[in-house]
């Protein structure tokens, strides 16, 4: 029973020798690309969605769209075909926003936004004014230094006229 016990011990260290049991600190894991702090992330967010809704205000859909990730969820087409038809549809458009939540994923790479906002823009054909509130998720992608739009829970903040 001692001589088995003492080849198993021997087993264990040896594999352990052969094959080391690699542990990681939460920064030094090899799957962490960045880290993020979430001052930062509320930052970088602010000047995501206020870069989006300064190009959005101006009917600049090529601005606009450049602050879209090419893998966007919901089709970056169909988003750009939306937006242009709320240029299309709208006139003096402006969106108010708050930050209620900003938080960003172990890895720092993704940025999950929510936001309270108000849009208000006037229907050219009727000249009627209209305004809508709602509170919206806004998942943003990060790039280097500046985030980009990955996906957009309803109710829309943009492209509201057809995506």
């Amino acid at each position: 029973m001692k001589k088995r016990m003492w080849i198993v011990i021997l087993f264990l260290l040896a594999a352990t020798a052969l094959f080391p049991i690699r542990t990681y600190a939460m920064s030094d894991r090899p799957d962490k690309t960045s880290d993020i702090n979430p001052q930062e992330a509320r930052d970088l967010a602010k000047a995501a969605i206020d870069r989006m809704i300064a190009s959005y205000a101006k009917k600049n859909a090529g601005e606009f769209m450049e602050s879209v990730a090419d893998d966007f969820t919901g089709e970056k087409a169909l988003l750009d075909r939306a937006i242009r038809k709320d240029f299309s549809l709208y006139a003096d458009i402006d969106i108010r926003y708050t930050l209620d939540n900003v938080v960003s994923n172990s890895a720092g790479d993704m940025v999950s936004v929510a936001i309270t906002f108000t849009r208000s823009h006037t229907v050219i054909q009727t000249t009627v004014r209209g305004t809508e509130s709602g509170t919206s998720e806004l998942i943003f992608k990060r790039s280097g230094k500046i985030l980009m739009l990955y996906s957009m829970k309803p109710p829309l903040v943009f492209g509201i006229s057809g995506l």
